[in-house]
């Protein structure tokens, strides 16, 4: 995530290290896929691979459709 997003998010300085900030929220992550594991949810990871291309005509396809511009904006 871009540096001037996280700040604009009101963490504290601390939080902001980039040295330390992505390894503590992958652990953190982590560990709530661990607990939700051993209290039975399962969690299954994939990658989908969308090109520029693709990326571009699925956004305006769904700005296109009425009503879906608001929750676009909103993300």
């Amino acid at each position: 995530m871009h540096p001037e997003i996280l700040r604009g998010q009101g963490l504290p300085d601390e939080l902001l290290d980039e040295k330390t900030l992505w390894p503590e929220r992958y652990r953190s992550i982590m560990g709530l896929e661990e607990h939700l594991h051993r209290n039975g949810t399962r969690i299954i990871k994939f990658f989908l691979h969308l090109s520029k291309d693709e990326q571009r005509k699925r956004l305006l396809a769904r700005i296109d459709k009425t009503g879906e511009e608001l929750e676009i904006q909103s993300r």
